[in-house]
């Protein structure tokens, strides 16, 4: 072979090189443009997922925060309608209890007044009632005067007795009709 055969087979291999090099080149500057575009299509894509699983992340999170409020609201709604059942229930017992210690106060106090008034009060007169035995004393003081002017007064047997004369009995008042068991006698006068 020869040298100018072998230049020209090294020439066409060069050419060749350099062919498939070029087109090797425009297949890299190809693939790297898909490279790119797949890298800026990756990029969205990532962008996407975060921003979607954000938003599904949120939305999962508010609804769960939600559920979690209702609940806590629906229970503690529950124990407040329980807390004011139970403090109404105690304002009732209260009240029954006040109601009754009231009742036995009061059925004490009358009881208490009974037993004072029956025992102590009821025997004691009233102003009215001293009034009239004052009078009363002293009419019947003035009648027993009078009496001791004209006899001997006692008491026999815890009565008024008067000192008379059997003899001079069997007399009878104009007024009053004349009785077999009662007669006046003459009171027997004092020296």
């Amino acid at each position: 072979m020869k040298t100018e055969e072998k230049f020209d087979l090294l020439f066409d291999g060069v050419n060749t090189l350099l062919d498939i090099s070029e087109k090797n080149e425009d297949e890299f500057k190809k693939v790297l443009i898909e490279m790119s575009d797949t890298s800026a299509a990756l990029k969205s894509s990532a962008s996407n997922v975060h921003r979607n699983l954000k938003r599904e992340v949120q939305s999962s999170a508010d609804s769960i925060t939600e559920q979690v409020v209702n609940g806590v609201l629906k229970n503690l709604n529950e124990a407040n309608k329980a807390a004011n059942e139970a403090a109404d229930a105690y304002k009732k017992a209260v009240r029954i209890s006040v109601f009754k210690l009231y009742g036995l106060f009061f059925l004490f106090s009358i009881f208490s007044a009974t037993f004072i008034w029956y025992f102590f009060i009821k025997e004691i007169p009233t102003i009215s009632e001293l009034r009239e035995l004052r009078e009363t004393r002293a009419y019947l003081s003035q009648e027993v005067e009078k009496l001791e002017l004209y006899g001997n007064i006692n008491t026999c047997d815890g009565k008024l007795c008067v000192k008379i004369d059997k003899s001079e009995c069997d007399y009878s008042v104009k007024s009053e009709p004349k009785s077999e068991t009662q007669s006046y006698c003459k009171v027997v006068p004092r020296f």
